[in-house]
C-alpha cells in the first residue's frame, strides 16, 4: 500500500524570514538591549491597558490625585471670571477656555437647561447628575461665593490648558461636587462640576465633553507617563549595560580564543574568573587548550623520536645493500634493485618526519630582517629542474621578519611541489604584493590543483588528496604541513586557493620588519 505522505512544514511568510534573519545578524548587546526595550514596552502597555479598564469601569477614579486638582483649580478659575459679568457676556468668556483647553464647555441652569457655551445633546445620565448633584452643601457653599481670591482673569495662553496654582492654606480648598460619567452613542467622557456662584447668578453646573482620557489634558496628562517611560528606559539602560557588555566582552574573549585553539596555538589562556555559566565554559576551554597542547606536543615528540630511531637502522640497510652490489655475485639483480628503490623511498619519508618535527619542536625562531629575493634564488636552486619555468615578479626591496632557515626550508618544499605536479603545465609564478603590515608572497603553477573541498586540509600532516599512495604521485603528504609549521614559526600564515581554468595559488602573508628609528 502506498506510504501516506508527511505533512508539509508550515513556512513563514517571506517578510517573517527576512526579519527573522535581521534580527539573527544583531549583536548578542543588541539583542539583549532590543529584549529590554521590548520589555519595558509590554509593561508599559499592560500598565496602560489596566488603566484604561479601570477608567472605562468607572471613570470617577480619574479625579483621585492630579487630575481632581485640575479640575478644582479649572472650575475655581471660572467661578471667579464668571461672578462679574452678566449672561450676555459668557459665551465670550467661554469660548477662550475652549480654545485653551480644546474641550466644548457649557453651563447649565438650576433646572440643566444651557445658558451659555457650545450646544449639545446630553445623555440622560448627564442630566440626571446635574440635577441631583445640587444640594444644600454647594447652596452654603454659594452664598456670596465669589470665588478665591488670587484667581480669575481668564485662562492663560498657549499650552496645554492653564497653570493656575491653588490658594495658599492648611488644607487647601474645599473641592466643589464633580463627577465623571461615560455616556453617549459614540460613548464619550462627561465631567459634570457644580459652580458655587451666588444665588442671583443662574449658572450652576459647567459639563465638558471629552472624546477621550487625553484631550485637553484635564483627566490624564500623557506628558508625566511619557517622562516616567522614558525616564524608566534610561534607567533600565545604564543598569543593563554594563552588564551586558561584560557578557559580551567575555563572549569575545573566548571567540578569539576558540580561533586561536583552531589556529594551533595553544598557550594563552582566558582566566575569566566567573563563577557562573559563562566561567564554567572559560574553564573548560582553557582545559580543552591544556590537553590539546598535551596531546600535540606527544605527537610531534613521538614523531621525532621515531624518525631518529629509524635513521640509524636504515643507514646500515642501505649500507649493506651497497655493499652486496658492489660484490656483483648476487643472483638477482632486480631484486637488489627494488630493495634500493624502497630503501630510499623509507629514508625519504623518514627524512620528511625529522624535518616536520624540526620545524614544529625543533629550537625557537630566530626572526631577523630577510630579503625574499635571494632566498627564493637559494630555493629554486635546489628544488628546480631544466623543464619547469620559473618566473618571478618580486622587487629587490622586498624585506620580511622571519627565521632564514624555518622560511628557506618552506619555500623549498612549495617550489618542490609546484615541480612535482606542475613543471609540465606552464610556468611556475611568484609575485609579491605589499601591505601596510606585511607582503602576500604568491606561487603559482597551473597544474592538476586539487579538489575545492580538499583546499583546507592540504596543509594537514600525512594528508594527500590521491587514494593512491605510489611513489609515482609523490610524497607522504608532509610537504605542505611543513610549510604551515615553519610559517606559522615565522609569525605568518599561509592559505591555498584554485586557479581559473586550472591550477593551485599558495600565499603566503609574512610580517614586515619594525622600521629603524633614525
Amino acid at each position: 500500500m502506498d506510504t501516506p505522505a508527511p505533512p508539509l512544514e508550515p513556512r513563514m511568510p517571506s517578510r517573517w524570514r527576512r526579519a527573522s534573519a535581521r534580527v539573527a545578524g544583531w549583536t548578542l548587546a543588541t539583542k539583549i538591549l532590543a529584549g529590554l526595550l521590548a520589555n519595558v514596552l509590554l509593561v508599559g502597555a499592560l500598565f496602560a491597558a489596566v488603566l484604561l479598564v479601570q477608567v472605562r469601569i468607572n471613570p470617577a477614579w480619574t479625579l483621585a490625585g492630579r487630575a481632581g486638582d485640575r479640575l478644582q483649580v479649572l472650575a475655581q478659575s471660572l467661578v471667579a471670571d464668571i461672578a462679574p459679568l452678566s449672561t450676555n457676556e459668557l459665551p465670550a468668556l467661554l469660548r477662550q477656555y475652549e480654545t485653551t483647553y480644546r474641550l466644548p464647555f457649557l453651563i447649565l441652569t438650576d433646572e440643566a437647561r444651557p445658558l451659555a457655551g457650545t450646544p449639545s445633546q446630553l445623555p440622560p445620565e448627564v442630566l440626571l447628575e446635574a440635577q441631583r448633584s445640587r444640594g444644600p452643601r454647594l447652596a452654603r457653599a454659594g452664598r456670596g461665593a465669589a470665588g478665591p481670591p488670587g484667581l480669575g482673569r481668564g485662562p492663560v495662553e498657549g499650552g496645554r490648558g492653564p497653570r493656575w496654582m491653588l490658594p495658599p492654606g492648611p488644607a487647601g480648598p474645599e473641592p466643589f461636587p464633580r463627577t465623571v460619567l461615560r455616556a453617549g452613542r459614540p460613548p464619550a467622557y462627561w465631567i459634570v462640576i457644580q459652580l458655587p456662584l451666588p444665588a442671583r447668578h443662574p449658572a450652576r453646573t459647567l459639563v465638558l465633553r471629552s472624546e477621550s482620557l487625553w484631550s485637553g489634558g484635564l483627566l490624564l496628562d500623557t506628558r508625566p507617563w511619557l517622562l516616567a517611560g522614558l525616564a524608566t528606559l534610561v534607567v533600565s539602560g545604564l543598569f543593563w549595560l554594563p552588564f551586558v557588555r561584560r557578557i559580551t566582552r567575555d563572549i569575545r574573549r573566548m571567540t578569539h580564543q576558540t580561533a586561536t585553539i583552531a589556529a594551533g596555538r595553544f598557550d594563552s589562556r582566558l582566566d575569566l574568573h566567573r563563577g557562573d555559566e559563562l566561567g564554567r565554559l572559560a574553564d573548560a576551554i582553557d582545559r580543552m587548550a591544556a590537553q590539546l597542547a598535551r596531546h600535540v606536543e606527544g605527537q610531534r615528540r613521538f614523531l621525532g623520536d621515531a624518525a631518529h630511531e629509524l635513521c640509524s637502522p636504515l643507514a646500515r640497510m642501505q649500507t649493506a645493500v651497497a655493499i652486496l652490489e658492489a660484490r656483483g655475485d648476487h643472483p638477482s639483480p632486480s631484486h637488489l634493485t627494488d630493495l634500493r628503490e624502497e630503501l630510499d623511498e623509507m629514508a625519504a619519508l623518514v627524512e620528511e618526519l625529522l624535518a616536520y618535527a624540526r620545524a614544529a619542536h625543533g629550537r625557537p625562531p630566530r626572526l631577523e630582517p630577510v630579503q625574499l629575493r635571494p632566498l627564493l634564488d637559494r630555493a629554486w636552486a635546489r628544488e628546480g629542474r631544466p623543464d619547469a619555468t620559473f618566473l618571478v615578479e618580486l622587487p629587490d626591496d622586498a624585506l620580511v621578519l622571519a627565521d632564514p632557515a624555518l622560511l628557506l626550508r618552506a619555500l623549498a618544499n612549495l617550489l618542490r611541489n609546484a615541480v612535482r605536479y606542475a613543471a609540465h603545465a606552464g610556468p611556475i609564478e611568484v609575485t609579491a604584493r605589499p601591505e601596510p603590515q606585511h607582503w602576500i608572497l604568491s606561487i603559482a603553477d597551473q597544474g592538476p590543483g586539487v579538489p575545492p573541498d580538499d583546499l583546507e586540509r592540504i596543509f594537514e600532516p600525512f594528508y594527500r588528496p590521491e587514494t593512491s599512495r605510489h611513489r609515482d604521485f609523490g610524497g607522504a603528504g608532509l610537504g605542505l604541513a611543513i610549510v604551515r609549521t615553519c610559517i606559522d614559526a615565522c609569525g605568518g600564515t599561509v592559505s591555498a586557493r584554485l586557479r581559473q581554468p586550472q591550477g593551485l595559488q599558495i600565499l603566503l602573508e609574512l610580517p614586515r620588519p619594525s622600521p629603524t628609528p633614525p
